[in-house]
């Protein structure tokens, strides 16, 4: 069975008590490009948690998603530990675009962010990437505005093994601060594994500086001409 020619339905589990409705979740495993990931909660059985408080693109903030019930698509065990390798969440995203595709999609979710897009944005902006543009970081991350003015992302450890902070003093204007932020973002995936010693960037109008928090959790972004700590 497949959908789309992007992965195929190699195995489904569940049994007869989530059928039963007793609350074991019926799931399915997906084979594709030689990986395998587990769609969990499907019907009959019970639907997995939905995602409360999550930043949205492309949802209006009123549009309840009470009534719907959530299925989850997660890496195979033998996988689980290398989600972070783009081969890896290239392909899990690429069986996400094909699923989002399907009749009765409310909303996708994006769990290592806490975001919830809809469709036509997830598709939209995810079919760009994989073919070759930008990456989605308005809906693959969020961006978090904190009391500083500071700026910080909050998902993309998982692909670049750290967050970034875009400092208040990079630009007066918060949307500028911004853009600069998702530039960034798409510069550190397509880079991977950032490298200190590499932190120069001209982002537009912005020479930037980039360097490690002391707690090496943050990329720090601030303006060249300023000294970093």
């Amino acid at each position: 069975m497949a959908a789309g020619g992007a992965f195929q339905v190699s195995h489904e589990g569940g049994g007869d008590n989530a059928v039963a409705g007793q609350g074991q979740p019926v799931w399915a495993e997906l084979l594709t490009d030689g990986l395998t990931y587990d769609l969990v909660g499907l019907a009959p059985g019970s639907g997995v948690g939905t995602m409360d408080g999550a930043q949205r693109f492309g949802l209006r903030e009123e549009q309840g998603l009470l009534d719907c019930e959530a299925i989850e698509l997660r890496p195979g065990p033998h996988i689980v530990d290398g989600i972070g390798l783009p081969p890896v969440y290239r392909s899990l995203m690429a069986v996400g675009l094909a699923l989002a595709e399907l009749d009765g999609v409310v909303a996708v979710g994006w769990g290592g962010a806490n975001t919830l897009m809809a469709p036509a944005w997830f598709t939209r902006v995810l079919g760009e990437w994989l073919a070759g543009g930008v990456f989605p970081a308005l809906g693959l991350t969020a961006m978090v505005g904190e009391v500083d003015g500071g700026l910080q992302t909050r998902g993309l450890a998982m692909l670049a093994g750290h967050e970034l902070r875009v400092e208040p003093s990079v630009a007066e204007d918060a949307k500028a601060r911004a853009q600069v932020a998702v530039r960034l973002v798409d510069e550190l995936v397509r880079q991977g594994v950032f490298v200190p010693e590499d932190g120069r960037r001209k982002i537009g109008e912005h020479a930037l500086d980039l360097c490690l928090s002391r707690n090496g959790r943050f990329i720090r972004a601030f303006p060249a001409s300023t000294e970093t700590e």
